[in-house]
Order: structure tokens, then C-alpha cells, then sequence
């Protein structure tokens, strides 16, 4: 594995010896998602990417494993990818993801250089930033007629994660880590997963969800409130309102639907969780006060206590003081500024983090922001935000690409950057952008036109 150490909370799941039943349920689940279509090469590559807990399941158990998936992960994306990329003409928006690489491969290999760090662990970082724009370059080539064939595809291998929770429930109770097939150790994609989820079905259905699609997105919902998440609850609805809203996809009486069936999400899961009810029990009172008050000191720390201590309490007040130095108070003489401290000051558990040192009460209060700078410093934040933006720059969507990029701003700043950082979820942005560009035609009738096919391409940069 290449974390140093378990997550709060896993040795939960490996103490009773029932962990792996719970993987073979994983792997037998995916190899019927695998038959169902047809033992497609591409599909395959979606699974192992949304099976990366299975993977680092395996790797804790027998080490080497580990970079022997990673590796043979490479290899399969060239293998699926790099012919395509070679067979078409070279172009501007294909030079533009190089260019980016080649910067993001200097910073690694400085930090690498000056900060002496393991080479291995550092090329597994560069890795998943190349797999993805490997993913871009080639996929865009593949036949537009399949795109129907892999979002359900994708659609499937999301709401079976449903199944994994529920047998976790059954076993373990409520609890973090441990999401579905796509993480073992570490809570976070429970965070990312509904919204990605939500916006999958919407480029699907053109904006148009009917109830069997609400009831599949409040399945994949229950996912992160299994998981005990918590900023989820509010972001969720969120989004999916800015979506709707700035779409102009919806007439008042849609918009109180799905206004309604948000706040029944918001309120079955506030109840539910002990950190947001005054009881803290598990159907506790819906007190909108306690918990916005909560969620506020969560993500900022205590007002009423700074004076006691200088220390940083929450993601959102670790990013604004991060941003706060950035204007008043950075040495920047001093290189780990430009190119940070190295990986392995973050690749730590919450005792061994030097939190004192960045003004962090914990490391819980580091947000992908806070955790880039320390790790690849300003240079570092730069690149990562432009990485993330390049996932989505080709969506001809407009109101789309800045609604995910606002989610992707989001999660940069007061989450963990997972919707980037992940395989499963960079990888999906990147299918959802290329598919929504063909969303204009329904159920994709005049793919089919030349006209159309050409449009797509000049859309996508891409040159015969």
C-alpha cells in the first residue's frame, strides 16, 4: 500500500475476519458487471479503476502486490489507449495535456531531487496524473456510438457500490472507510460519489431525470450516509440545485421536486448522523441551528475559542489561512515555497503529521489545498488546479464545465482534492465531459450524420 498507515476505523473491518467475504462479494459482483457487457476491454478498465479498494485490500495483505497492479495498470491504459493516439494526426489540443505533463514531470522530479524522496512513491503520484490524460488523448478517438454502451456501463459499477454498503451496514454498522469497491482505506470517495453520480445521470438524460433516476441517485446517496459523511449531506443538494438552476432545465413545479426530495435528503441524513442531531444519536432531532453551528466549527474551528490557542481548526479555516500567508507572510526565498517539503510530510498517519509546524491543529484540518502546498508548494498548487481543469476543458457544455469545475474548486479547497486525486473519479469527468458534448442529440439519432461526427471532432481539437 502506499499509505504509511490505516485510516481511522479500518481495523474495524479486519477484526472480525470478514473482510474477505466482503472483497470476494466485490470481485464476483464486478466480474457479473464484466459478463453483463460483454467482456469489453474498456469496461474493464472502468472496473479496475472504481476496484482501487480491492487492489490496496490485496496489497496490504501481500506488499509486492501493490506495484505489481499499479505497473500492469500502466500497461493496460497504453495498451487500450496509446494506439489511437499515435494513429491520429498531432494537434494543438493534444501538444496542450504534453506540455502539462512535461511540467507536472519537472516538479516531481525536483521534489524527487531536493526533498529526497522515494522514487517509487513519487512516480506513483506522476502516475495518476498521466493515466488520466492517457485515458483523454485516446478515448476521445473511440466510436461516439458506444457512449451509450460504457455510461451504463459506468452506471452499474456505481450503483452496485449500493450492495458493498449494505453488506458493510450488516456486518460493521455505520462507519468510514471502507467505501464500496473503491476504497479500503480512507472515507473520502463517499464525499465525491453521489455528485459524480448525479451529474452522470444528468448528461445521460439531457437534464431530464425521471423518478426511477432519483431513486437510483438516493441509493447511491445512502452510500455516503452508511459511510457517516457529513459535508455530503448539504454539498449534495447543492450541486444538484446550482445544476438545475443555472441549466434553465427546470419550470417551478420540477424545481420544488426536486427541492422537496433534497430536503428529505438532508433531513433523514442529519437525524441519522450523531455529529449533526443535539441527541447524538442515530434519529436524532432535525435542529437546523445545532448543525449549521456545527458544520461551521467543523469546517472553521470554534470562533468563541481561537484566543486559546494559534493552531487551525477545519479544511475551510487550513485553506483561508493558507491563502491568508500567500498575501501577508511567505518566505519566498525559501524553495520548499515553490516546490514543497515532499510527499512523505503528508504520507503520514493523523500522530506522526507535523501539524504544529504548519499552524494545524490536526491533519483532519488539511484540505487537498493545504496538503499540495506542503507536499509540491506553489508551483505544485498551480499545476494540480490546472490538471484538474484540463479533466473538463473540452466540454462544450459551458454551464456544465463550470459547475464542475466549481465542484472541483470545492474539493480542492474544503476536501481532499478525491475528485481528482482518484482514478474512478477523474476518469468519470473526463467520460462525462466527452459524453455531454454529445447530449445536444437525443439518444445520440443524428450520431450518425457525418456532419455531426465531424462537429464533434473540430469540438474536441482532435484532426484526422
Amino acid at each position: 500500500m502506499e499509505e504509511s498507515s490505516l485510516a481511522e476505523g479500518v481495523e474495524m473491518y479486519l477484526g472480525n475476519g470478514l473482510l474477505p467475504f466482503y472483497y470476494l462479494l466485490v470481485a464476483l459482483s464486478m466480474l457479473a458487471i464484466y459478463i453483463k457487457f460483454k467482456l469489453d476491454k474498456l469496461v474493464l478498465f472502468f472496473i479496475f479503476i472504481y476496484c482501487e479498494g480491492l487492489f490496496s485490500y490485496i496489497g496490504y495483505e501481500y506488499t509486492s502486490f501493490t506495484r505489481i497492479y499499479k505497473l500492469g495498470f500502466l500497461f493496460f491504459s497504453l495498451y487500450l489507449f496509446l494506439g489511437p493516439i499515435i494513429q491520429y494526426k498531432f494537434s494543438r489540443y493534444k501538444l496542450s495535456y504534453i506540455i502539462l505533463l512535461l511540467f507536472l514531470g519537472v516538479l516531481f522530479s525536483l521534489n524527487f531531487y531536493i526533498n529526497d524522496q522515494d522514487f517509487l512513491i513519487i512516480f506513483s503520484q506522476f502516475q495518476k496524473k498521466l493515466v488520466p490524460i492517457i485515458f483523454i488523448l485516446g478515448f476521445v478517438h473511440y466510436p461516439k456510438i458506444k457512449y451509450e454502451f460504457y455510461i451504463d456501463a459506468l452506471l452499474w459499477i456505481i450503483g452496485v457500490q449500493f450492495i458493498f454498503a449494505l453488506f458493510k451496514f450488516f456486518i460493521w454498522g455505520f462507519g468510514e472507510s471502507l467505501v464500496g469497491s473503491i476504497s479500503f482505506n480512507g472515507g473520502g470517495a463517499s464525499n465525491i460519489l453521489p455528485i459524480i453520480a448525479f451529474f452522470l445521470i444528468w448528461v445521460k438524460k439531457d437534464g431530464f431525470l425521471s423518478y426511477k433516476d432519483w431513486l437510483y441517485l438516493l441509493i447511491v446517496f445512502s452510500v455516503s450516509i452508511i459511510g457517516d459523511k457529513r459535508s455530503i449531506i448539504f454539498i449534495f443538494p447543492i450541486f444538484v440545485i446550482l445544476t438545475y438552476v443555472f441549466s434553465r432545465r427546470i419550470n417551478p413545479v420540477d424545481f420544488l421536486k426536486v427541492s422537496i426530495i433534497c430536503f428529505i435528503c438532508v433531513f433523514v441524513a442529519v437525524k441519522i448522523n450523531p455529529s449533526l442531531n443535539p441527541e447524538n444519536s442515530r434519529w436524532g432531532s432535525f435542529d437546523p441551528s445545532f448543525f449549521s453551528e456545527y458544520l461551521m466549527e467543523y469546517s472553521f474551528g470554534d470562533s468563541k475559542k481561537v484566543y486559546q490557542t494559534d493552531l487551525i481548526q477545519g479544511r475551510g479555516g487550513g485553506s483561508l489561512e493558507l491563502l491568508s500567508k500567500f498575501l501577508h507572510n511567505i518566505n519566498l526565498k525559501d524553495s520548499s515555497f515553490y516546490i514543497g517539503d515532499g510527499f512523505s510530510k503528508i504520507d503520514v498517519d493523523y500522530e506522526n503529521f507535523d501539524s504544529g509546524k504548519y499552524g494545524l491543529k490536526s491533519k483532519g484540518s488539511s484540505s487537498g489545498f493545504f496538503q499540495t502546498f506542503i507536499a509540491y508548494g506553489f508551483f505544485g498548487v498551480i499545476l494540480f488546479l490546472s490538471f484538474g481543469f484540463m479533466l473538463i476543458r473540452f466540454n462544450t457544455n459551458k454551464i456544465l464545465k463550470w459547475i464542475l469545475f466549481l465542484f472541483i474548486l470545492w474539493d480542492f479547497f474544503f476536501f481532499y482534492y478525491v475528485s481528482v486525486n482518484s482514478y474512478s473519479f477523474s476518469i468519470t469527468m473526463i467520460f462525462l465531459s466527452l459524453y455531454s458534448n454529445l447530449s445536444k442529440t437525443k439518444y445520440y439519432i443524428s450520431l450518425r450524420h457525418e456532419e455531426w461526427r465531424k462537429n464533434f471532432v473540430l469540438t474536441a481539437g482532435v484532426h484526422k
